[in-house]
């Protein structure tokens, strides 16, 4: 599927493309959630090293449409800890000179290139947002491996917003869905720079939840964790543990949750609101179902509405 998306990029860029590169994200973010071959792409293609080509092909096309979008962007390049790299896509409104900024995470199955969806309701709103890949994520998947602590590549992703004299760095939220709805409050419990942080469908401890995951997701996490088998993967997940962490996260946060979810228990967002350190809000739908993805209109506005006012702006 990288290469039928490659494809499309391509054409949109070729014939009428801001209209065409909307209709590409929408038919690359369709194939992505319900399509049994992306699925498999996504979870067993990629465990093998001849696919790292067709991923870096798909972001350079990518790249190439970013100035054509409604909010355009520009991909950056992140100094990350022993002389890595992290990859962003960052997107600012053109009509707020220097914007508060989101910083936008995927989860296990999702890389950043999908979250322009969730970047267009910060950006109409006057906040930049900068999407990332972190460790085991889209193009940092095949060199690093999951980790628990994602505050670190978080910093380093504030770091890197301030160099820059375009986005106001004192004003700073965080959004994660799925695996990154565990990666945000992990990370705004010990990155002081983050002024508002939602995590939409995050697991409060990911070893308890593991036997009642698909297999494909059980091996998705055996892969990006570098595991050799799913008893080791268990093991290192003991550590995506949110368990004495939530009473350090102090800024505000909001707890997106279907009650319909297959994949997290609903009860994994009522511990991390009743623990949370200060103050925090759930959202639970009772029609929702894994990140609410099948009600978006229910609370992907409202979350920029609520980040718009804890920033600021």
């Amino acid at each position: 599927m990288n290469g039928l998306h490659a494809q499309l990029c391509m054409s949109n860029l070729e014939n009428k493309p801001r209209r065409r590169v909307t209709t590409y994200q929408q038919v690359s973010t369709t194939c992505k959630q319900q399509s049994p071959i992306t699925l498999a792409s996504l979870y067993l293609c990629k465990t093998q090293p001849h696919c790292v080509k067709p991923t870096n092909t798909s972001c350079k096309h990518i790249e190439r449409a970013l100035p054509y979008f409604e909010f355009p962007g520009e991909r950056v390049a992140i100094p990350y800890e022993q002389g890595g790299t992290m990859y962003g896509i960052l997107r600012k409104p053109w009509h707020i000179p220097r914007p508060p900024v989101v910083i936008l995470v995927p989860g296990l199955d999702s890389v950043k290139e999908e979250l322009h969806n969730y970047g267009d309701d910060f950006l109409r709103r006057g906040m930049a947002v900068l999407a990332i890949d972190g460790p085991g994520q889209g193009e940092m998947e095949f060199q690093y491996p999951l980790r628990h602590d994602f505050e670190v590549p978080v910093r380093s992703a504030v770091d890197y917003l301030e160099g820059r004299s375009d986005v106001d760095v004192s004003r700073v939220g965080l959004m994660g869905v799925s695996l990154g709805g565990y990666f945000a409050p992990r990370a705004a419990a010990f990155e002081p720079r983050l002024k508002a942080v939602i995590a939409n469908a995050g697991a409060y401890n990911f070893a308890e939840n593991f036997e009642r995951l698909p297999l494909l997701t059980r091996e998705a996490f055996t892969y990006r964790t570098k595991s050799a088998n799913e008893s080791e993967a268990r093991t290192k997940l003991e550590a995506f543990n949110l368990q004495g962490v939530m009473k350090n996260v102090q800024c505000p946060l909001l707890v997106i949750m279907g009650r319909l979810d297959r994949l997290i228990p609903p009860v994994a967002a009522e511990k991390m609101v009743a623990e949370a350190g200060g103050e925090a809000e759930l959202w639970m739908f009772e029609d929702g179902n894994h990140v609410c993805n099948n009600i978006p209109y229910k609370h992907r506005p409202q979350q920029a509405d609520w980040m718009r006012k804890k920033l600021g702006n």
